[in-house]
């Protein structure tokens, strides 16, 4: 007996060996019983069937213990006239030699019967196992499977498929029905992939993309891709396709996202080098000389970086930045800790559109302010408050404590403003006086 005999005996130890002498008893009542009608032919009989039994019950070993009780309970019943051991020698060898012959042969095959459901059992509980991995890694996967039979044009589709079309359990499905809910421009490709995978000449493989519709055909369901693989008959024709459905949907609205977001990266750069290309455009004609293009240069192409940086990341990218971060960032070099540069105004997100020109126009207030105005002096401050009203963000900026303002047309500095106010679709107001200089500028926020 191997140790996995050992290890899978049903029942209780007491109990597998409590059976053989019961089996025997049983066996022997049997017997007695058929004496009138058999009389002492075939003795052993019912104690063959007794040890069959109890082989295929407890085991080999048990079995082998019922034959031994067997031989000396049916020899001193039944060999011979009476019962008791003065039987014939002869008759004695023939009886328990074929009967030890027999016994033995029956625990054998019953044992590698018995060894056989053993394995048939494991096997199918190994098969339950992997097909409950397998349905799971499926679901987790959004995949559901479909077999489709081509002659009687039929489809099996497990419970997850049924799902990802919408369609009542086992609800039938037929080629047309599936084709029926394809996305109209998405038909031609369903088709030819169709036709390529029934080709014989080809490899039978099917792979193919499309939008599913909804059941009332208003929208899209999701979206799906088809791997699949035709089987084809003797003499060639199609006649089964085994494959999956699998949901695409979040890799195509990545995709489109990412395509979305490329678009709009290629025309924010297009935008930075014209803003770029304007800047030294205004400085040339204004500074001759290269160090003092230079100097007119750099600090604005620096704030546009700054600006730019702060729209670059996905929260930037699908939902804007807020005012005050870009606010922060841009006068981060003006503001030393003291409270000089006041932030004041209710949270609002910037649509990335308007990040560059603003950011701009706050730099070049910020750079006029250091060297014309309030923050040129010690006492000098900067308060930038903002307010939204009707879709409109209007934006102050109000300096005092500093020197007198002058209004300066024709300038850099205007000529920027002014640029990037009309870049924003806005107005600006520009205030100058002893107080200081006030300008508010107010745009559409959908700008």
């Amino acid at each position: 007996m191997t140790r996995d005999d050992r290890t899978t005996e049903p029942g209780h130890p007491a109990l597998r060996w409590a059976l053989p002498p019961v089996a025997v008893g049983l066996a022997a009542l049997v017997r007695v019983a058929l004496l009138p009608v058999v009389g002492t032919a075939a003795p052993f009989s019912t104690f063959a069937l007794a040890t069959f039994a109890v082989a295929f019950l407890a085991g080999r070993w048990p079995a082998v213990a019922t034959i031994a009780l067997a031989v000396p309970t049916g020899w001193w019943l039944l060999i011979g006239a009476t019962p008791g051991w003065s039987a014939d020698a002869d008759e004695v060898v023939g009886n328990v030699g074929l009967f030890v012959v027999i016994a033995g042969a029956g625990v054998g095959l019953v044992g590698w019967l018995r060894q056989a459901l053993r394995r048939a059992r494991r096997l199918e509980a190994e098969l339950e196992a992997t097909r409950s991995r397998l349905e799971g890694a499926l679901k987790a996967g959004d995949m559901g499977t479909y077999e489709w039979k081509v002659e009687d044009d039929r489809a099996t589709w497990d419970e997850t498929a049924y799902a990802l079309w919408d369609v009542p359990p086992g609800t039938p499905v037929t080629r047309g029905m599936v084709r029926a809910r394809v996305h109209p421009d998405d038909v031609a490709a369903f088709d030819a992939d169709m036709a390529r995978a029934m080709d014989p000449q080809g490899d039978g493989l099917r792979e193919v993309t499309y939008r599913v519709m909804s059941r009332d055909g208003e929208r899209v369901l999701r979206w799906l891709h088809v791997r699949a693989q035709m089987e084809f008959a003797p003499d060639g024709t199609p006649s089964r396709m085994v494959g999956v459905n699998r949901d695409v949907t979040d890799l195509k609205r990545a995709e489109a996202q990412r395509e979305l977001l490329i678009r709009e990266l290629d025309h924010r750069v297009k935008n930075l080098f014209a803003v770029i290309v304007s800047i030294l455009s205004l400085a040339r004609r204004r500074h001759g000389d290269s160090d003092a293009l230079v100097a007119a240069v750099r600090p604005r192409i620096e704030a546009l970086a700054r600006a730019h940086g702060s729209s670059i990341g996905r929260h930037a990218a699908e939902e804007g930045v807020a005012l005050e971060t870009l606010l922060a960032n841009v006068l981060a070099p003006h503001r030393d800790g003291t409270g000089r540069i006041a932030l004041r105004g209710p949270a609002v997100d910037l649509p990335v559109s308007a990040i560059t020109p603003l950011g701009l126009t706050v730099h070049e207030l910020a750079t006029n302010a250091a060297k014309h105005g309030a923050l040129s002096v010690e006492g000098g401050r900067v308060a930038v408050t903002w307010e939204v009203a009707d879709g409109t963000l209007a934006i102050d900026w109000r300096e005092t404590g500093g020197p007198a303002a002058e209004r300066t047309a024709g300038g850099f500095g205007a000529t920027l403003l002014e640029a990037t106010t009309a870049q924003l679709r806005g107005t600006l107001e520009t205030e100058t006086g002893a107080d200081g200089l006030r300008v508010r500028i107010a745009f559409p926020v959908s700008a």
